[in-house]
């Protein structure tokens, strides 16, 4: 199975790069990162090319045996999403929530980094500050929620301690994310004249 965004487009050569790593019996899921064709790299002052996660995060983690998923341009075993119980329903941020789950049950997964696939990133403030806000609820929905014995999946079952660094930064990171948006709003509402100082 792969999976995409309704506005990204696979370049050619898409399914021949990603299945090279999905002959790997054991790997459930490939990643690739995103690409975006309206976005100038050069004055992306709200980096949604996230350069940093797709170039050194998360081959970064995938060293460490993790990838967090997130939501397009990937390939998926089947059976492996059976397993889960299909895309989890808990969060609005499945991506997040299905790779979790996917290293909670002993599946591998892998990332291929290279830009097969290319779409569009948000360009309005508003845009970008509700996209940024979904995600980091999501990811608060994840670490929080009450009946998902995956959301420890790092913490209780990994015999290496990278898993608790990793859980513990995607935690802070969400933190750090709600922070921002929170003062965000704050600020557009002051110069919209919503709010007083």
């Amino acid at each position: 199975m792969v999976v995409f965004d309704a506005d990204m487009v696979a370049k050619p050569n898409f399914y021949t790069k990603i299945l090279e790593v999905m002959l790997d019996d054991d790997c459930a899921l490939c990643l690739t990162p995103q690409g975006f064709n309206n976005v100038d790299a050069q004055s992306d002052i709200f980096n949604n090319l996230n350069l940093s996660f797709w170039e050194y995060m998360l081959p970064g983690t995938d060293a460490l045996g993790y990838i967090a998923c997130t939501g397009t341009n990937f390939c998926l075993r089947c059976f492996p999403l059976a397993d889960c119980g299909w895309f989890p329903s808990f969060t609005i941020t499945e991506d997040y929530a299905l790779g979790m789950m996917l290293k909670a049950k002993g599946y591998k997964a892998g990332y291929l980094n290279e830009y097969l696939a290319i779409g569009e990133a948000p360009e309005e403030p508003r845009n970008i500050f509700r996209q940024r806000s979904r995600w980091c609820k999501g990811q608060m929905q994840v670490c929080g929620a009450l009946g998902c014995a995956e959301r420890d999946c790092f913490v209780l079952r990994s015999e290496v301690a990278e898993g608790v660094w990793l859980n513990a930064h995607c935690f802070k990171q969400s933190v750090e994310d709600a922070i921002c948006v929170a003062c965000l709003q704050i600020v557009a509402r002051i110069g919209c004249g919503l709010a007083d100082v």
